[in-house]
């Protein structure tokens, strides 16, 4: 992959769901970092190959 690739950073608290989402961006040609959190999230953001520019898309589901 290479280095210059778009960096996506994908927040889930599903592992199943965070797995098939990087395996899908990484066979799209993009660099993909993995957080199960918010908290997490913030902290693998930072540091010199964070992205710079960011989007998020949040789903909830009724868990009646």
């Amino acid at each position: 992959m290479a280095a210059n690739s778009p960096l996506v950073l994908v927040v889930d608290d599903e592992p199943n769901i965070r797995e098939l989402l990087l395996d899908a961006l990484e066979l799209n040609g993009f660099r993909v970092r993995t957080a199960a959190s918010g908290t997490q999230a913030r902290w693998r953001a930072r540091g010199p190959s964070s992205p710079r520019c960011a989007n998020a898309t949040t789903a909830s589901r009724s868990r009646s």
